[in-house]
C-alpha cells in the first residue's frame, strides 16, 4: 500500500489529507503508524484519520482518501549508515585476522588495523546511544 500525503479544501477549510493507492480499498480509521523503507532513509508516519472522504478504482489500483490530523514524520537516516558500518567493521575484522595469520613481520600493521576496527566499533556504539 501507498501513502500520499498532502492538503485538500473542503469547505473553504484547509484540511490535511492521506490518499492510499493499492491492489485493494483500505479501510483506516483512528491513529495509523506507517513505516516506509527507502535506501538510505526510513520515514515513519503516524497520523489520526478524521474519515474518508472519497473512493476511486480503476484497472490498475483502488484509491481511498482520508481527512487526517495530528500528522507526525519521523525520518531515521541512521540506522542505514550504522548498519554499512558495522558490516564493514565485521569484513574489517576478518581482514584483521587474516593478515594475522599470514605474517608477523608486519605486527605494527596489525596494530593499527585493530585500532581502526576498535574505533569504528565505539563510534557505532555512540550512533545506538
Amino acid at each position: 500500500m501507498e501513502y500520499v500525503f498532502g492538503t485538500v479544501e473542503r469547505g473553504g477549510m484547509i484540511y490535511e489529507c492521506v490518499k492510499t493507492v493499492g491492489d485493494v480499498h483500505s479501510h483506516l480509521s483512528g491513529f495509523v503508524h506507517v513505516e516506509t523503507k527507502y535506501p538510505e532513509i526510513t520515514q515513519s508516519d503516524d497520523f489520526r484519520v478524521l474519515g474518508k472522504y472519497r473512493s476511486k478504482e480503476s484497472s490498475e489500483a483502488c484509491f481511498d482518501w482520508y481527512l487526517i490530523d495530528s500528522h507526525r514524520t519521523v525520518v531515521d537516516r541512521f540506522t542505514p549508515v550504522r548498519t554499512g558500518i558495522e558490516s564493514g567493521i565485521s569484513e574489517n575484522q576478518e581482514g584483521v585476522l587474516d593478515i594475522a595469520e599470514l605474517s608477523d613481520e608486519n605486527s605494527s600493521a596489525i596494530v593499527d588495523l585493530a585500532e581502526m576496527v576498535e574505533e569504528l566499533t565505539e563510534r557505532v556504539g555512540a550512533l545506538e546511544a
